[in-house]
């Protein structure tokens, strides 16, 4: 009996072990994944200003001031844009500052159709 439970006993932490290497590994996959996510957001943030028609002095004005941003400014201001504030800070950033770029975007478009607007 006393051989039994030993085994027993080991064939349950062998299990435990089993399942505790099992959800390290989901998790590292979960991280690698957001890092991903993270990155994928960036390329976005990044590449959307070569579309934007901003140049390159205000692009790198508005990716220095979403950096300088910290965590409840960043979610606050994605709240205010009723975007997704949830995730760590680049993710938060990449968003943020896609959305600055498509309101700079629209702003310029927005005046310059006003000029044209102005003459009839």
């Amino acid at each position: 009996k006393k051989r039994f439970k030993a085994a027993q006993a080991a064939a349950q932490k062998a299990a435990a072990a089993a399942a505790a290497a099992e959800a390290a590994e989901r998790a590292a996959e979960a991280a690698a994944e957001e890092e991903e996510e993270d990155a994928s957001a960036e390329g976005r943030a990044s590449t959307s200003g070569d579309e934007s028609g901003l140049d390159e002095a205000e692009m790198e004005e508005l990716s220095a001031e979403v950096e300088a941003m910290n965590m409840g400014a960043l979610r606050s201001a994605l709240a205010e844009r009723g975007l997704d504030k949830s995730g760590k800070k680049p993710a938060l950033a990449a968003r943020l500052l896609e959305a600055r770029v498509r309101e700079e975007r629209a702003a310029a478009a927005d005046g310059s159709s006003d000029e044209g607007a102005g003459g009839a």
